[in-house]
């Protein structure tokens, strides 16, 4: 009725050939399965519970970790960006990072995208600047991966980091005169946006 060939192949095996217009069949045996099942019905399978209870479930505290450092910064004023791993070294020469090798690309898409990056604070910079031709209050910050190489290892070191970047002026405050000028934001309010995190993490 499905249309299979099915020949005996020695004792218990059987070799099954599916049609041409099944373009469905992808996944060998486990879709044959899965077609004999419903031609059969699945409410005729019988129930069968877990032979084995269930492993003990473990935290994620790494990801867990991040995701209270995002909360923190988030309630700080600070919006979030995700941005590419891919790079160039030229981007990454203004922060002036140790010499080190890049991991490199064989076939990158384009010269802008050629190296993994060393550092995620070049391209929450580039996201900063492009942002700054609409708006002078640019508060933005990133979690992710830098990838370091390692002598004799084929994979990079992936160390996750932290950068923050705040530029533009304060928000006004109640007790500014009306039309005062914002003073332009400084070390103090970088400071001030650390000193929130470390505590808050009771580092």
């Amino acid at each position: 009725a499905l249309e299979i060939d099915v020949r005996p192949q020695g004792a218990g095996k059987l070799r099954v050939t599916t049609p041409p217009h099944r373009l469905d069949f992808q996944a060998g045996t486990a879709d044959l399965i899965e077609d004999l099942a419903r031609v059969h019905g699945y409410d005729r399978l019988p129930a069968t519970l877990l032979a084995e209870p269930l492993p003990e479930q473990h935290a994620n505290e790494g990801l867990e970790f991040e995701e209270r450092v995002r909360d923190i910064l988030v309630d700080a004023g600070l919006q979030e960006v995700i941005t590419y791993s891919l790079t160039s070294k030229e981007k990454e020469a203004p922060l002036r990072l140790p010499e080190a090798d890049y991991v490199t690309l064989k076939n990158p898409v384009s010269p802008e995208r050629s190296v993994m990056r060393h550092s995620v604070l070049a391209s929450v910079l580039e996201v900063a600047a492009g942002n700054l031709r609409y708006g002078d209050d640019v508060r933005l910050f990133e979690v992710g991966a830098a990838y370091l190489p390692r002598r004799g290892e084929r994979l990079p070191d992936e160390p996750r980091r932290l950068a923050l970047v705040l530029t533009g002026r304060r928000g006004g405050e109640f007790w500014a005169e009306p039309g005062a000028p914002r003073p332009e934001l400084d070390f103090f309010d970088l400071k001030g946006v650390i000193e929130a995190l470390v505590s808050d993490l009771h580092l």
